[in-house]
């Protein structure tokens, strides 16, 4: 079988599956992560991916994930479903070292910080 023998929306769907299964695997750096792979993050479609970014360009940069909960439609289901997968790494030009949480780099979701600090 061939990539032009199987139906082009079926192809597209198993794609979409595969990126959106690589991105809970990885995670996505929230500070560079384009639109199109905000929108594979858990939780986020593409009107919150974009609420994103335009919150992005008006912060400059995210210091924490609790920064998330000031964009649009990031309410707090959203964010327990999305805030395991999105990354965010200290910018030393832009980032407070009293805000920087350490654990936001990791996949560690931030309703087990306490767990993970022990």
């Amino acid at each position: 079988m061939y990539q032009h023998s199987i139906n082009e929306k079926d192809l597209d769907k198993a794609l979409d599956l595969v990126v959106r299964e690589c991105v809970s695997y990885v995670g996505v750096d929230v500070n560079t992560a384009s639109q199109e792979l905000l929108e594979k993050v858990s939780g986020l479609n593409s009107t919150t991916a974009k609420n994103l970014l335009l919150r992005r360009a008006e912060i400059g940069h995210f210091q924490s994930r609790k920064d998330l909960m000031s964009v649009n439609g990031i309410n707090p289901q959203v964010f327990e479903q999305c805030a395991g997968f999105i990354n965010i790494y200290q910018n030393e030009e832009k980032s407070n070292e009293v805000t920087y949480q350490p654990l936001d780099a990791t996949m560690v979701h931030p309703e087990s910080y306490d767990l993970a600090e022990e």
